[in-house]
């Protein structure tokens, strides 16, 4: 293909040749051993030496191939795709995806979604051609989710138990009229920052470590503007 870059080196020569087309070329040099190297974007390299003898031709020929294609594709759609390969490549997309212009080598490729099983491979990408990875996830049991479900749930409280054990405490002053318990708010103040199921709903426009003035529901009570002092 044009615009191959040719280097050749040796006992009387260096020299760098862009070759537009396939057209030989031709120079005299001494005898010895040359080493040479072909480069173009988006094919294989190529490299070698050749050893010319007095009074004799030598001739070099090579081949750039085109870069391969790497292509997964399966079930569930959307799932997450990370591909990982030579020279530090990496890749993390939504399934189907196709990687256009991989150079050849071994390629690592997993495929993951909450609440299924996660596969992982290793391909081999060859030039001018497209090497496809199908993959049909297979969702967990039940039991198996479950218990995914509560270690998470577990890990949120140990970070807010780890918070709240380094946190001096807070006050609320507000009407007692409204009928809702200073524990109330001390729960939604503490675990709405973090996550924390159900806590959001209380105070979601409260941030700790802020003088307050809001309007919020509590059940079925609106509570109008509640002086709040968080530390």
């Amino acid at each position: 293909p044009d615009g191959v870059k040719f280097k050749i080196s040796g006992p009387s020569l260096s020299d760098t040749l862009i070759m537009e087309q396939a057209v030989a070329v031709s120079r005299k040099v001494k005898p010895g051993t040359y080493q040479w190297s072909a480069k173009l974007k988006g094919h294989e390299s190529a490299k070698g030496e050749v050893t010319l003898e007095a009074d004799r031709s030598g001739r070099i020929a090579f081949r750039l191939p085109a870069y391969g294609h790497l292509r997964v594709e399966g079930q569930p759609v959307g799932s997450k795709v990370e591909i990982s390969g030579p020279n530090g490549f990496g890749t993390v997309s939504g399934l189907p995806v196709t990687v256009s212009g991989t150079p050849k080598g071994s390629y690592g490729v997993k495929v993951s979604r909450p609440g299924y099983a996660s596969f992982t491979t290793q391909v081999a990408v060859h030039p001018e051609r497209t090497q496809k990875v199908k993959v049909r996830l297979r969702a967990k049991p039940i039991a198996e989710q479950e218990r995914q479900r509560r270690l998470k749930r577990e890990k949120r409280l140990q970070q807010w138990q780890k918070i709240n054990a380094r946190t001096s405490m807070f006050y609320a002053d507000f009407d007692a009229s409204l009928g809702t318990g200073a524990s109330t708010l001390k729960t939604a103040l503490w675990l709405a920052p973090y996550g924390i199921p159900l806590a959001g709903s209380y105070l979601p426009n409260i941030q700790v470590g802020m003088d307050f003035t809001s309007t919020f529901k509590t059940g079925d009570k609106v509570l109008d503007e509640p002086n709040c002092l968080a530390r």
